[in-house]
């Protein structure tokens, strides 16, 4: 499922603001040496060689798309686990793109520990 986490950054704490430098070391130690943690000026990308999971595969019923199915689709091209920050100076965005609920869970935690430690905001999507 794809979502936005916003961070809006209020007052930075007296340790000084986030920057894309700070916030991509904090993804790598959050996510562990199984990640791949790269940046440019405003974009990090985390990324991990791990396949998705879909935890809700036992549930479909007949005239939805058959487990079976749905694994031999997915077998090939399943993508891999990731997601990617935007930063500016005012606002950060924690984006997962078709992730699984693993990923997703790992996206908001990661919104959570950098709004807690450098005292933003954080607007869910709704």
């Amino acid at each position: 499922m794809g979502m936005d986490r916003f961070i809006h950054w209020k007052e930075p704490p007296e340790w000084g603001s986030p920057t894309i430098e700070r916030l991509a070391a904090v993804a790598q130690n959050f996510l562990g040496p199984r990640w791949s943690v790269t940046h440019t000026e405003d974009w990090i990308v985390c990324e991990s060689g791990e396949q998705q999971t879909w935890a809700l595969l036992s549930e479909y019923t007949p005239g939805d798309i058959e487990p079976e199915k749905f694994q031999k689709q997915y077998a090939e091209g399943t993508p891999t686990r990731g997601f990617e920050v935007f930063f500016t100076e005012d606002q950060t965005s924690v984006i997962t793109r078709q992730a699984d609920e693993f990923t997703s869970a790992l996206a908001d935690q990661y919104a959570k520990i950098i709004a807690r430690w450098w005292k933003g905001e954080i607007e869910w999507p709704g």
